[in-house]
């Protein structure tokens, strides 16, 4: 990373104690001062243009999160050539957010497959000490929005490892997954939204089904 840093002024390298993903998500938020944000886990690659097709479409459509498919892959891959057509559907935050919930897959629920504007985190932080940390945040983020558009283009690759905490059967993954949905109940019955704020509960007590 270092090497990289020295051959590109735009390229900043920041070192820090291990403090787990959301950490060192935190950090770069700290850390940036660009007009756009982005995630990707280090065992996960891109489409090379991810960062162009996605950037294209913000500008085009002026939202405040484009996404797009993620594609599971047994190993990191690198693609390029030509991108087929694609449907661009657009969503308000508060669709989005429904999308969230009704959702089993995660192009709603991860931040790794998406382009945020820096503005939406401003008062937005990950929670650390957490498993499935995006989706504590992600119903957050979506409520800060005007726009969101999705794209159904695999240009995210997500590595698939048997042995990661999302495909470990442990308790504390399901008890972390429902104590999230408990937050965003609290948060949207604060807000006055008792629709979203039921569509959390239940997720909950679907959460807690699965709990053992």
């Amino acid at each position: 990373a270092d090497s990289y840093a020295a051959k590109d002024k735009r390229i900043k390298v920041f070192h820090k104690e291990n403090g787990g993903l959301s950490s060192a998500r935190n950090a770069g938020l700290d850390a940036a001062q660009g007009e756009y944000i982005s995630f990707i886990d280090s065992d996960d690659s891109i489409h090379l243009y991810f960062y162009n097709v996605l950037l294209k479409v913000m500008n085009e459509t002026d939202a405040d999160i484009v996404q797009c498919e993620m594609l599971r892959v047994p190993e990191q891959k690198v693609a390029g050539g030509v991108l087929p057509e694609c449907s661009v559907i657009e969503f308000t935050g508060e669709e989005a957010i429904k999308e969230f919930y009704k959702s089993k897959i995660t192009v709603f629920k991860s931040s790794c497959n998406k382009l945020f504007k820096r503005r939406i985190f401003q008062t937005l932080r990950y929670p650390v000490g957490k498993i499935f940390e995006d989706r504590w945040i992600a119903a957050r983020l979506y409520s800060e929005c005007k726009k969101v558009v999705y794209l159904n283009l695999p240009l995210y690759y997500y590595t698939v490892n048997p042995g990661s905490i999302m495909h470990a059967k442990i308790s504390e993954k399901h008890y972390d997954t429902c104590m999230l949905y408990i937050q965003h109940y609290d948060y949207f019955l604060e807000k006055g939204n008792i629709e979203l704020a039921g569509m959390a509960l239940r997720q909950f007590f679907i959460s807690l089904l699965n709990l053992r």
